[in-house]
């Protein structure tokens, strides 16, 4: 993976917890993985708890260490030839006392050209679990829950697709959520709250969308772009059907270009 790569696969809200948590005092020491986990789901807080587990957790450190070249559970690294012992889990791992330890050190301490260790099964889908989300029943009348939260960051059209598959909401789903809710742009909060026939409220954050092209992230609390399952019949390699809202407008669902990144809000039926 390439630096830009990276950063999209691991995340802002992690990368800006690590490079807060690894300062010079946290550098080259062991520290216990329960210790680091919660120091993290501390700093996210609870609404964001629900899209992290400790494999997956583990699995972005090694690809943030990869980022800022750092280095890994150097205690697991081979110096004759820069490659890593893999325990059994198929990560370099060092445990003792029972318990599992982390350890994160300077790229400079070590020999150049080392490998870093890949991650088995790292991706997106692998990482977050759609089902482990919070779901509210807004009283629709197709019965349909919605995520009381966004999943973290953008994703262009095919990757929602295999990351979230049924959880992406289809397009009628989409149009229900918005004609059937009271729907009012909050300006403290940057986004829509919806009210549904039954009371019970939903928040859409106005996220903004990731250029491909620029690979930055436009108008973040202007514009919430939020993509469905389905693509345009006349062009479906390219274009897709989405939400799109401002402080002034709402809808109706339209196409834009797949490689654009939207915002996702997993949805599913009542079961």
């Amino acid at each position: 993976m390439n630096k830009f790569e990276l950063q999209r696969t691991i995340g802002e809200e992690f990368i800006s917890w690590a490079d807060m948590y690894f300062t010079e005092a946290n550098q080259g020491k062991e520290i216990d993985r329960k210790e680091m986990y919660d120091n993290f789901l501390e700093h996210i807080g609870p609404a964001r708890r629900s899209f992290y587990n400790p494999m997956g957790f583990k699995a972005r450190l090694i690809k943030y260490c990869e980022l800022r070249d750092l280095i890994f559970n150097p205690q697991c690294l081979d110096l004759a030839s820069g490659e890593y012992i893999i325990g059994g889990d198929g990560y370099p791992s060092v445990k003792h006392d029972g318990r599992e330890y982390f350890t994160v050190e300077r790229a400079i301490h070590y020999i150049k050209g080392m490998k870093y260790p890949k991650v088995p099964f790292f991706s997106p889908r692998d990482l977050i679990s759609p089902a482990d989300f919070t779901f509210v029943d807004l009283g629709l009348p197709s019965g349909r829950l919605w995520a009381t939260t966004n999943a973290p960051g953008h994703y262009n059209h095919q990757e929602a697709l295999d990351t979230f598959g049924e959880y992406l909401p289809k397009a009628a789903a989409m149009a229900e959520l918005i004609e059937e809710c009271q729907v009012t742009w909050n300006p403290d909060t940057c986004g829509l709250d919806l009210v549904g026939p039954n009371g019970n409220t939903l928040f859409l954050p106005a996220d903004g969308y990731f250029d491909p092209w620029d690979k930055k992230v436009h108008q973040e609390g202007y514009w919430g772009e939020y993509w469905t399952r389905k693509t345009n019949p006349l062009a479906s390699q390219t274009y897709a059907y989405y939400l799109y809202f401002d402080s002034g407008h709402v809808g109706p669902l339209d196409s834009n270009l797949r490689s654009y990144g939207f915002a996702v809000r997993p949805s599913r039926e009542l079961k």
